[in-house]
């Protein structure tokens, strides 16, 4: 019993060292959000985040030299990780995957000088008092190679260019809310940027419209019974728990409708100011590609997340996990399979697979 007592006092000593939090650096070594970030960037957030780390010093870094702030700007900080829409339009790659939003600028006479935090790729729809919007400036997203700097893949219908600027990742991390740490950091280091502290800020991980200079944000709920009352009645159905819908519905439309709920955001390639060339996706990203390959009779769904590839196709941009089958004679596909996987009918063999692991999840 006295071994017991020891042991489990000895377990509990480690845990509480492990679980201690790590102490801030003294005030002296730290002159700016930016280094404050950068020292606390391990203990914050996961490693792909760490990627993302804030710049180390009060300097700004190579390519985050942000234009003059107007000085009766009210300037704005906002920030989103994914639209919930899809752009029709790709940013850079084919292979990656472009949401959809709006930002509505309200009334006023105010000037609004905006800052946007993304953290991944989204196509801007700007729609209300236009001219009020002196400055654009869009952080962040997938990097895409811009001459010889990387910055953001992004792009903004509705504001003239010489409007609008794009800044590399490593300028600022996305975040999300408005009173928490990240948000402090972000507004922290945008006034090391550009000398003074943001009026507003928000952030929300998804959204369909963020309103400015308030900083609302707008996200629409696929799952409100309004929403599916609207465009999906059939998932009443679900709730009498005998899969009638599953039959009359395939899965996949309810996967679409979640993940895009605002739907396809057809947009003109040549009306889009973007940071890399702006082009129609030959296939839209993820689920809604799937449904396009599905409806021209390229793809066949055959239930429960496999798919028969039946003829040469080009994968949707960053797919979920899905399982393709790629059937006799047919060409291997063109583009990346995300998280998917394509098996040959021919030779047994993983043809395609997630992180190119060489085997299926």
């Amino acid at each position: 019993m006295r071994n017991m007592l020891i042991i489990l006092f000895l377990v509990t000593c480690v845990a509480l060292l492990v679980l201690m939090p790590r102490p801030l650096p003294p005030a002296s070594e730290v002159s700016t959000f930016a280094e404050l970030s950068r020292k606390l960037g391990g203990s914050l957030d996961d490693t792909v985040d760490r990627r993302n780390a804030y710049v180390s010093s009060q300097t700004a870094a190579p390519g985050c030299d942000f234009p003059s702030v107007p000085e009766r700007a009210k300037l704005v900080l906002v920030s989103a990780n994914k639209g919930l829409g899809v752009s029709s339009v790709a940013i850079g790659s084919q292979d990656t995957e472009v949401t959809a939003a709006k930002v509505t600028v309200e009334n006023g006479i105010e000037p609004i000088y905006l800052v946007i935090a993304l953290g991944q790729p989204i196509l801007w729809t700007f729609q209300g008092n236009l001219p009020r919007v002196t400055n654009l400036v869009i952080i962040g997203g997938t990097p895409q190679r811009i001459g010889s700097e990387l910055g953001a893949s992004a792009g903004v219908v509705g504001l003239l260019r010489n409007r609008v600027a794009f800044l590399k990742s490593e300028c600022m991390r996305s975040f999300d809310g408005s009173d928490n740490v990240r948000s402090s950091l972000a507004a922290g280091l945008l006034r090391d940027y550009v000398g003074r502290m943001p009026d507003i800020v928000a952030g929300r991980a998804k959204v369909s419209e963020i309103q400015v200079p308030s900083g609302r944000t707008v996200a629409t709920d696929p799952f409100s019974v309004w929403y599916r009352l609207q465009h999906d009645p059939l998932s009443f159905i679900d709730i009498l728990g005998i899969g009638l819908a599953a039959r009359i519905r395939p899965d996949l439309e309810k996967e679409a409708l979640s993940e895009y709920p605002d739907g396809v955001v057809q947009v003109d390639p040549g009306a889009v100011v973007a940071s890399a060339l702006a082009e129609n996706y030959e296939v839209l990203p993820d689920r809604a590609g799937l449904k396009q390959l599905i409806k021209a009779g390229a793809v066949e769904d055959k239930g429960y997340g496999e798919y028969h590839i039946k003829t040469k196709v080009r994968l949707p941009a960053q797919l979920s996990v899905a399982t393709f089958l790629l059937l006799k004679g047919v060409p291997k596909p063109d583009g990346d399979s995300g998280m998917a996987c394509v098996v040959s009918q021919e030779n047994g063999q993983v043809l395609m697979s997630p992180l190119d692991r060489g085997h299926c999840l």
